[in-house]
């Protein structure tokens, strides 16, 4: 399968993106594809944080709502990551939205996927929003790995779309 990137994903997109929501507790997962997400980050913020400690001050806005899904963990051992399109949401309400794709992430020799939730379609606009956003924010990502002496791979695969 290849992704908006152009690069072929080792497995089936549609395939990891059940297992994820097989995986999810009730409690995150409300079903028909739902989240419940925690923001962390609101759309239009510099701040990116961590529960609450400031992970880093980014010198460009976040394009979207960044949050997690509460009691889960992803692969990396944190919540899974979820972007949530729209207007801009109050850091640590919660919110619901149906999923409508998944970015890939390699964070450190790490997969750090990143769900997308959208209460409507999302617009040509926003799809090419988020893959701009991710391939500016890799590099950065790297560096700040390199500063934190994380090694690994840090690089964007692109979006798989529903």
């Amino acid at each position: 399968m290849r992704t908006s990137a152009g690069i072929l994903s080792p497995c089936s997109g549609l395939r990891v993106l059940k297992a994820v929501l097989r995986g999810l507790d009730r409690k995150a997962r409300l079903g028909g594809g739902m989240v419940r997400v925690r923001i962390e980050v609101p759309r239009g913020s510099f701040v990116k944080r961590e529960g609450e400690r400031v992970e880093y001050i980014s010198p460009v806005p976040c394009p979207f709502n960044y949050g997690c899904i509460e009691g889960e963990l992803a692969e990396d051992g944190d919540p899974p990551d979820v972007l949530l399109l729209g207007t801009s949401c109050p850091r640590g309400s919660l919110q619901e939205a149906p999923l409508v794709g998944k970015v890939l992430f390699l964070d450190a020799g790490c997969a750090d996927p990143k769900l997308v939730a959208s209460r409507r379609p999302p617009t040509a606009a926003e799809r090419r929003g988020i893959e701009a956003f991710f391939r500016l924010y890799a590099p950065i990502r790297r560096i700040l790995n390199v500063l934190q002496g994380k090694a690994g791979e840090t690089r964007y695969l692109g979006v798989e779309w529903l």
